[in-house]
C-alpha cells in the first residue's frame, strides 16, 4: 500500500479503515444507521508501515501502532477526502489513462510482493483473454488486486 501511496502523491488517499464495533449485529446496525464512517478509524498507510498491529480502544481518538508502540491521533476520512478532491491537478490525464495507468503501477509493485505475487499471478491469467482491451483489463487487474487485499477503492475521475 505504501509503494501505491508514493506512486500517486497527492491523487489518491490510502487508509487502512476498522470500524469500532464489537458484535456483527452491531456493525450491520452501523451500516444501516449511515454511522459507520462515524464509528470507524481510519489511518493513512503509510504511517501504520513496518508495524504489524494498530489498536484502539474507541472511535475517532488515536491508535496504538505496534511492534515499537507509536501512538497516532484519527484521521478526519471525510476532511481528507474534500481536500483531495479539491486539489488541483495541472496535468491531469483523462479518465481512462489514469485508470490504465493506476492499474499497471498496482499489478507491477504486487508482482514484486513476496506476499501477493504468486497468486496476483494465478486470480489474473483467467482474465488473460481481456488484455487486448486496456480499460476493462485495468479494471479487472484492480479487481484482482481487491480480491486479494480487500481493499476498498474511492476514485475520483
Amino acid at each position: 500500500m505504501d509503494q501505491i501511496s508514493k506512486s500517486f502523491n497527492d491523487k489518491i488517499l490510502i487508509v487502512y479503515a476498522s470500524p469500532a464495533a464489537w458484535k456483527m449485529g452491531e456493525l450491520i446496525d452501523l451500516k444501516v444507521n449511515k454511522k459507520i464512517i462515524d464509528t470507524s478509524n481510519f489511518k493513512r498507510a503509510s504511517v501504520l508501515q513496518g508495524h504489524e498491529r494498530n489498536t484502539y480502544i474507541e472511535s475517532g481518538t488515536y491508535s496504538i501502532a505496534c511492534s515499537e508502540p507509536v501512538r497516532f491521533e484519527n484521521l478526519n476520512l471525510l476532511a481528507e477526502l474534500e481536500e483531495l478532491e479539491n486539489n488541483e491537478i495541472n496535468e491531469r490525464d483523462d479518465n481512462q489513462q489514469f485508470v490504465v495507468r493506476f492499474a499497471n503501477r498496482v499489478s507491477s509493485i504486487v508482482r514484486e510482493d513476496q506476499n501477493y505475487s504468486d497468486s496476483f499471478i494465478k486470480l489474473i491469467e483467467d482474465y488473460s483473454s481481456f488484455y487486448q482491451y486496456e480499460l476493462l483489463y485495468s479494471f479487472l487487474t484492480v479487481s484482482v488486486f481487491k480480491q486479494l487485499t480487500g481493499t476498498q477503492w474511492i476514485v475520483k475521475l
